[in-house]
């Protein structure tokens, strides 16, 4: 049994283990994807697990985890745990967690999925704020982003200097408030789209920024940063316009979040929230002591 980093090109050869579609995040901030391949005689391998991560600024979060149910699964679960804390303490995250949900489960790692864990040193329950899903069509009807007053210009990322860019991105301002990808994976912007994503610009200072990516299941803003509601309206309104002018109307929008405020905001944007999943947490401490 090994184990390999799942690349873009690859995921087809998993999606029978990812009935959700979470494969299709891994282009997004952050996240990463481990396959379990059995080797076999006869046609060199078989793919036995799948697991699904987001390494964000203090854990690595499993988001999925599925196991051939022809094989051992809580063996083979376990064999993933191990991995994904490998990978924590090779980047030095303090926690290991893995996202848990009323409403939907890990799959096939064992008949209840949360004791799989809490029987593995993920003792703590961490709050994720929430899940919101919308169409583009959803956002046209929002009275609070289309409402009376005057906005702020917003331009496309491309029409915005790199080196105004770079500036802003090496020392954030602390002005304004900042959220990061919904559980905070690095940003990259090169994978923002460069017509969707807004930015407010000042004497070619970055006084507001809105990046959204592009993945197979919909639109995923990424990063926000705005130094008051206008300027959030602005962006949001901006990438809106821009969207819907470009693409069908029944366009997925999702925002998963740990932020409150974030939160706010899309209460008022897309009332939709789908579900309340919370975080399993395990201490990576404590398994490098039992380890050793």
């Amino acid at each position: 049994m090994r184990y390999i980093k799942i690349k873009p090109e690859q995921t087809k050869f998993y999606s029978w283990l990812d009935p959700f579609g979470y494969l299709d995040h891994i282009t997004l901030p952050g996240y990463f994807a481990i396959g379990q391949i059995e080797d076999d005689e006869e046609i060199e391998y078989l793919i036995s697990g799948l697991m699904i991560c987001v390494c964000t600024e203090d854990a690595i979060v499993i988001e999925w985890l599925c196991i051939d149910p022809d094989y051992e699964s809580k063996e083979r679960g376990e064999g993933f745990l191990l991995k994904a804390y490998e990978i924590a303490v090779s980047m030095d995250k303090p926690k290991l967690c893995a996202l848990m949900s009323a409403d939907m489960e890990l799959g096939n790692v064992c008949n209840n999925s949360k004791s799989f864990f809490t029987e593995r040193l993920f003792e703590k329950e961490e709050a994720m704020i929430g899940e919101w899903n919308a169409l583009l069509s959803d956002v046209a009807k929002s009275k609070w982003l289309f409402g009376p007053g005057k906005l702020p210009e917003t331009k496309s990322l491309g029409e915005v200097k790199k080196s105004s860019l770079s500036s802003f991105f090496e020392n954030i301002p602390e002005d304004g408030d900042a959220y990061p990808a919904s559980l905070m994976g690095e940003i990259d912007i090169k994978k923002a789209d460069r017509r969707l994503s807004r930015v407010i610009v000042d004497d070619d200072e970055v006084c507001g920024i809105l990046l959204i990516q592009k993945a197979e299941d919909g639109l995923w803003p990424v990063f926000l940063y705005s130094e008051s509601e206008n300027e959030t309206k602005a962006l949001i309104k901006g990438a809106y316009e821009e969207a819907s002018a470009k693409l069908p109307a029944d366009t997925d929008v999702w925002v998963r979040t740990r932020f409150e405020a974030v939160g706010i905001i899309l209460e008022k944007v897309v009332p939709k929230k789908i579900s309340d999943r919370y975080l399993l947490v395990a201490s990576v401490s404590e398994y490098l002591s039992l380890k050793n």
